[in-house]
C-alpha cells in the first residue's frame, strides 16, 4: 500500500528564517546528484526531513533504486529540498545536511538527520544529533558553514523548481525520461515504482537501439 504523504502550498510564504550570508559563499550542489550523468532517467526527489515519509523513502526506497539502476547506470538519482512551511526545523536540516555535503559527507548525515528525525523534531537539537556522527573536525567545518555560507540559496532554487513542477506532496520523484517529466506523488511501492522505470527504460531502447544500457 502506498504511503500517504504530507501536503504543501508553495505559495504560501516561508515561515522558516534565512541564515545570514555572511561571506556569502555559494556552496555546489553536485554532491545531491547520485549516478552517471548518461543515465537514461533521472529521478528528482523532494523531500523534507521532518517528514516521515521521506525519511521511508530515504532509508528503504533509494537504497534499493541504487543497487537496481544507480550502479547499473540506468538512473541518475537528485536530491531536492522542499520544507514544508508547518515543519519548524526542516529548512534547518536542509543547511546542515548541504553544509555536510560541502565536506563530503552529504549521504552520511542525511541518514543521520533522518535516523534522528523523532528526536530533533521534538526538540530542533539537529547540531547535537549529528554531531554524534560526524567527527568534531568534521562539525566544526559544518558549523562554521551554517554561520557563514549561502545555505539557503539552493534551497528556494528547489522550491522554485517545485512550483514549475506544480509538486504539492512530500516525497516526490519527478521522472525525467524520453523527454517527458512526470511526478510520482504518492511515490508508489518499489515493485511498481520498478515495474514503471522499467517501462521506461523499454521505451528508452526502442527510440535508442544502438544505447549500451539495452
Amino acid at each position: 500500500m502506498a504511503a500517504a504523504c504530507l501536503a504543501v502550498f508553495l505559495w504560501l510564504p516561508r515561515q522558516s528564517p534565512r541564515t545570514p550570508a555572511g561571506r556569502g559563499l555559494l556552496l555546489p550542489a553536485t554532491f545531491r546528484e547520485t549516478g552517471s550523468p548518461k543515465a537514461p532517467i533521472v529521478a528528482e526527489i523532494y523531500s523534507d526531513y521532518q517528514c516521515g515519509h521521506c525519511a521511508a523513502l530515504f532509508l528503504e526506497t533509494v537504497p534499493r533504486l541504487v543497487t537496481d539502476y544507480v550502479q547499473t547506470g540506468k538512473l541518475r538519482v537528485l536530491h531536492r529540498d522542499l520544507p514544508l512551511p508547518q515543519h519548524a526545523y526542516a529548512r534547518l536540516a536542509a543547511r546542515y545536511a548541504n553544509a555536510a555535503g560541502a565536506i563530503g559527507r552529504y549521504d552520511l548525515a542525511v541518514e543521520s538527520i533522518f535516523r534522528t528525525q523523532s528526536q530533533w523534531a521534538a526538540d530542533g537539537d539537529i547540531d547535537g544529533r549529528l554531531a554524534r556522527t560526524l567527527a568534531p573536525a568534521e562539525m566544526e567545518r559544518v558549523r562554521d558553514a551554517i554561520r557563514t555560507a549561502d545555505l539557503d540559496s539552493a534551497i528556494d532554487a528547489d522550491i522554485a523548481m517545485a512550483r514549475q513542477d506544480d509538486v504539492r506532496q512530500t516525497p516526490t520523484i519527478v521522472v525525467v525520461a524520453n523527454g517527458k517529466r512526470q511526478s510520482l506523488a504518492p511515490v508508489p511501492p518499489y515493485p511498481l515504482l520498478k515495474d514503471y522505470l522499467d517501462d521506461l527504460l523499454k521505451d528508452n531502447c526502442r527510440q535508442n537501439p544502438n544505447s549500451t544500457r539495452c
